[in-house]
């Protein structure tokens, strides 16, 4: 285009320009009513000027009254125009959303069936014309300003994403039908006398062919992964992320990373790759101070009131008022700390040396357990007015070390980094021989040291403030399925993704708008002559009863379980008899040699006594007579 960077509307439109656009100034009149206006009417007045506000049935490029070179010359003109206003540079984030809000009108025009390709070209030139025109806007806009972009992206980039899936499904559901047509009209005129190898081999070219064009009509439609609709939309949240430096605005950059989330095919191979940058800038040891003395005030009037370790009395009570305060926290503990950076960055230097994890461990105890000695709580510190864009506690000073150690927020930023580093030791996922990361090559005492760090790092984040341990554990959680995700290649898991990438749709069940449930008419099964003489037989069953009942001694009525459990103990007493040494019974006339009896028996046993086969005792053993002392507690005879 011939306004391709927004230094080219620098100044107010001349007649030069107005020659080239005449529709420009129109457009940028009517910016400036749609800014103070509601969404839906704003929108409505800018599709009249650019002639797609659906006064006809369709729009062609022709019957369009403003072109995309107008809209892109008004759009960068009303917007640096208000960036070189400081008190109109709210209206910015206003008027991207109105952009926005068109395009994503033309896309839903171009939507419906039997629209000609040149509508799809268009949508792609006013894509990129959008994009390029907000990126570049996030670059001059001031930081004030990025909160309220950000809140229009979460809703406008969500809205242009949907349209544009919403036009490539209506273009490849029409190539679709279009070619099966084609092929069952061609089945339907071949040859029956052709040979089957020629026909299976012309419909294995035609498939092929098919799906060649299929992904040409993917990458046209830029819903490819490397497709403009993906990348551009990466390139531009990235450009925006790369201007929010500092915790401060972390909650800003986690916005735009849940946006991604929401915008990105993330098993994408090329978008996943650009969604996690691991930094290789770290403080070492030569940008720290050299002074000897750390003072408790930023602009050092009150260097004195800090008394050092060997001005302490002996004899003194007194406690500091915070590990601030304390005369411990001297110009060692400054560099040691420190130098813990270069090992939190580069854990595998934690294990090059034996000495380096008993250095690293001694030091992040001793700072833990200062941490639990002089809590600090978040809920206690938040600041009372709007933080600089660079705070001072991001800088490694001798003058801020002890404001650094009191600050709950320089807390959590710092052990949430050692929590980082301790899952880069517990996860390696580039290695396809070793499980369990770097640690699991360690002693079994250096992993329940770095257990025990871990564990004592969630009680300081506790105390610091509620609730962010457990915060901390499902974001790393979190983490881990993205990094097992990414070592295994990054595989494909949505339908979208692998119709992009391979072109061929994937055979899905289609659901019926309407559900009928069909019951079959019930038929007589057809059995065979044996079952169904022995349904005749227990048609009529009815069970047994005894016509005369046992009576006691006064006549009345006695319980059957009653008699059964004398029957079993007068067995169990007969058994108990045969085996005494005092009855004098030889072997061969013992009852246990009466099968009958036998049988009697061990019924009548298993129906009184069956728990007794449960028992520990008899656990493994196979004679009666073992079950029988069991169960009446008797000591089993001394083994011969």
């Amino acid at each position: 285009t011939k306004a391709s960077h927004l230094c080219i509307a620098r100044h107010a439109m001349d007649a030069r320009a107005t020659e080239l656009w005449s529709h420009a100034p129109s457009i940028v009149e009517k910016l400036a009513v749609a800014i103070k206006q509601p969404s839906a009417a704003a929108k409505d007045d800018l599709l009249s000027v650019l002639g797609i506000d659906g006064s006809c049935a369709q729009v062609t490029v022709e019957e369009t009254k403003a072109g995309i070179e107008d809209f892109e010359y008004a759009l960068q003109a009303a917007v640096l125009q208000r960036l070189e206003q400081p008190a109109n540079e709210r209206e910015v984030p206003r008027i991207i959303e109105l952009a926005a809000d068109c395009v994503c009108a033309l896309y839903e025009r171009a939507s419906v069936p039997d629209v000609s390709a040149s509508e799809t070209d268009r949508c792609k030139s006013w894509w990129m014309m959008f994009v390029q025109i907000t990126e570049e806007t996030t670059k001059l806009v001031s930081l004030v300003q990025l909160e309220r972009l950000v809140e229009v992206f979460e809703k406008s980039l969500v809205k242009l994403r949907k349209a544009s899936l919403a036009l490539a499904a209506q273009r490849l559901k029409e190539f679709d039908a279009r070619h099966e047509a084609e092929a069952k009209a061609l089945k339907e005129a071949q040859d029956p006398s052709k040979n089957e190898s020629k026909l299976q081999k012309e419909l294995k070219d035609r498939e092929v062919k098919r799906l060649d064009e299929r992904k040409k009509l993917i990458a046209q439609l830029g819903v490819s992964p490397n497709g403009h609709v993906f990348l551009t939309l990466t390139s531009l949240l990235k450009q925006l992320s790369s201007r929010l430096a500092g915790s401060f605005n972390s909650r800003l950059r986690t916005r735009i990373s849940l946006l991604l989330e929401r915008l990105l095919a993330l098993d994408h191979k090329a978008i996943a790759n650009n969604q996690k940058v691991r930094t290789q800038d770290f403080f070492a040891l030569d940008d720290l101070d050299d002074t000897q003395v750390l003072r408790y005030s930023l602009d050092g009037k009150d260097a004195q009131t800090i008394p050092q370790e060997n001005d302490v009395t002996a004899g003194s009570t007194e406690e500091p008022a915070s590990l601030g305060h304390d005369p411990a926290i001297n110009f060692e503990t400054y560099k040691s700390f420190w130098s813990l950076q270069e090992w939190l960055q580069v854990v595998e230097k934690l294990f090059e040396k034996p000495e380096n994890w008993k250095q690293f461990h001694g030091t992040l105890t001793g700072l833990l357990n200062q941490f639990s000695k002089y809590p600090a709580s978040a809920a206690q510190r938040e600041p009372a007015q709007s933080p600089e864009s660079l705070p001072p506690r991001q800088v490694p000073r001798a003058r801020a070390f002890r404001v650094q150690m009191d600050d709950p927020n320089f807390r959590i930023q710092f052990l949430t980094q050692v929590l980082i580093a301790f899952q880069a030791l517990e996860q390696d996922v580039s290695s396809r021989t070793r499980q369990g990361g770097l640690i699991s090559t360690q002693t079994k005492e250096v992993q329940e040291e770095l257990a025990e760090l871990r564990r004592h790092i969630q009680r300081c984040l506790a105390k610091t403030r509620k609730g962010c341990d457990e915060m901390v554990t499902h974001l790393l959680g979190r983490e881990v399925h993205w990094v097992n995700w990414k070592g295994q290649g990054c595989r494909e898991w949505e339908h979208e993704s692998l119709e992009m990438l391979t072109g061929k749709a994937p055979d899905v069940d289609p659901l019926p708008e309407t559900f009928t449930v069909s019951i079959p008419a019930y038929t007589k099964p057809k059995l065979d002559g044996s079952v169904k003489e022995i349904l005749k037989e227990v048609k009529d069953y009815q069970l047994p009863v005894m016509d005369i009942l046992r009576k006691d001694s006064e006549g009345n009525p006695e319980p059957c379980s009653k008699v059964m459990r004398e029957l079993c103990e007068r067995a169990l007493d007969r058994h108990e008899e045969d085996e005494d040494p005092s009855q004098g019974i030889e072997e061969e006339y013992k009852s246990k040699h009466n099968k009958t009896f036998m049988w009697q028996s061990r019924r009548l046993f298993g129906r009184h006594h069956l728990r007794v086969y449960t028992r520990k005792e008899v656990y493994g053993k196979t004679d009666f007579m073992d079950f029988l002392r069991s169960a009446r507690n008797r000591t089993p005879p001394p083994a011969a």
